[in-house]
């Protein structure tokens, strides 16, 4: 459910309360696994930054995310899922 957005498609939305722009928690990303497979993601699609609206727990998570990258990196090439030529450290 990754699609680009541009300035047009969030004009207006501060004063929108929810998830207005169609995200959720997600359980699988309190895993490792889940994790890696959202690094994965990341990385397939060339997404080189995010950024993290939230509360506590959004940037509890974004934290943890970026402390964690490299070893995601690492996993996904060893595992030799991540021959794209994106994938590094």
């Amino acid at each position: 459910m990754i699609r680009p957005f541009q300035w047009r498609d969030v004009t207006g939305i501060i004063s929108e309360g929810g998830t207005i722009i169609g995200t959720a928690r997600c359980k699988e990303f309190r895993t490792r696994e889940g994790r890696v497979t959202a690094a994965y993601n990341l990385i397939r699609r060339g997404i080189d930054s995010l950024i993290c609206i939230g509360g506590d727990g959004s940037l509890t998570g974004a934290n943890m995310f970026r402390e964690e990258w490299p070893s995601y990196v690492q996993e996904l090439l060893t595992q030799g899922v991540c021959g794209t030529g994106r994938c590094r450290q």
